[in-house]
């Protein structure tokens, strides 16, 4: 579990980055393209993710934005073989 909490960690560190510099569309990109690896599944994988980044927030040096947390957790599910659902933003339809 501390290996995902470090990844997490440097993950939150990695999209501030991008929120400082109101980088937006650039964030946006780099969570979109990140691809969801093939490994073989573990019955708790999500539970053990979302719960890596709720004790990287609670270590985070600062208060952690949504945007920055979703991000986070969103790369890190694909990382590990979890496909992320994905919204439509021109008609609001998912895939």
């Amino acid at each position: 579990m501390s290996l995902l909490v470090l990844q997490a960690y440097l993950r939150l560190l990695h999209f501030h980055l991008y929120l400082v510099r109101g980088d937006f569309s650039a964030l946006y990109e780099r969570v979109r393209k990140s691809e969801v690896n093939k490994v073989a599944p573990i019955p708790d994988r999500v539970e053990r993710i979302c719960a890596a980044v709720d004790m990287a927030c609670i270590w985070y040096w600062k208060e952690v934005l949504c945007l920055q947390r979703s991000a986070a957790t969103a790369c890190l599910l694909k990382r590990y073989g979890i496909e992320v659902l994905k919204r439509d933003s021109e008609n609001g339809d998912t895939p």
